[in-house]
C-alpha cells in the first residue's frame, strides 16, 4: 500500500516561487517498495492504514517528444524505478509536443510517452533523475513496436505428457525492467 501526490489543487506557479510535493510511502513508513511492511487484509473485517508524509521540494521535468504528431492521442506518465505511477501531473502543448511534469520529488524515474493505439502505437522512454533542480531538456523520441516472433517448445522428457502446459510469455527491455508488452501466444 502507497501514499503518494503532489500539495493540493492545481494552481499557476510562478517560475520564482517553489512548490512542494510529498514523497512516496510505503505502508509501514518505507519508501523502498521492497522494505515496506504486509498488511493483511481479512473479509468481513474493518481496517484501517494509516500513513506519515514528509513535504519536500518539489521539480519540473520539461522536453519535447520528437516523432510527434498532433492528430493521435498522447500519454505522458512518470513511473517510480518500481514500475509504480506517479502522481506528478504531465501538461502537453499539443502544437508543439513540447512536455512538463510538475510537482516531482527527488529521486529516479522512468519517464514515459505513448501515442496511438494498436499497431500504430509510437513509444519513447528515458530515465530520468532528479535532484535538487528541475531538469530541462529531455528528449523522448517515439518509435514504433519491432515484430517479434518465436517458438516455445516443450523438451522431451522420458515421462509421457497428459496435457500440453499453458505458456504466457513477457518481454522487458534490460535497461529498463519494468517496460512490459503483452504478447500473443499460444500453445499447442
Amino acid at each position: 500500500m502507497r501514499a503518494a501526490g503532489w500539495q493540493g489543487p492545481e494552481r499557476v506557479v510562478k517560475e520564482t516561487e517553489s512548490s512542494e510535493t510529498f514523497a512516496p510511502v510505503y505502508y509501514g513508513g518505507a519508501t523502498d517498495p521492497a522494505a515496506s511492511s504486509p498488511l493483511m487484509i481479512e473479509p468481513g473485517r474493518e481496517m484501517s492504514a494509516d500513513f506519515t508524509v514528509t513535504m519536500q521540494p518539489a521539480y519540473r521535468i520539461r522536453g519535447t517528444l520528437a516523432g510527434y504528431s498532433s492528430r493521435l492521442p498522447t500519454r505522458i506518465e512518470l513511473l517510480g524505478m518500481g514500475g509504480e505511477p506517479n502522481a506528478a501531473p504531465a501538461i502537453l502543448d499539443n502544437a508543439t509536443g513540447a512536455f512538463q511534469v510538475k510537482y516531482a520529488a527527488p529521486g529516479s524515474y522512468l519517464l514515459r510517452a505513448t501515442q496511438g493505439e494498436g499497431d500504430q502505437r509510437l513509444r519513447g522512454e528515458a530515465t530520468v533523475q532528479i535532484g535538487a533542480a528541475d531538469v530541462n531538456d529531455v528528449i523522448l523520441t517515439l518509435s514504433g513496436a519491432v515484430p517479434l516472433k518465436g517458438t516455445v517448445r516443450l523438451a522431451e522428457t522420458s515421462a509421457p505428457v497428459q496435457q500440453t502446459p499453458n505458456c504466457s510469455i513477457g518481454l522487458s527491455a534490460t535497461a529498463t525492467a519494468m517496460y512490459e508488452e503483452a504478447l500473443e501466444t499460444s500453445t499447442g
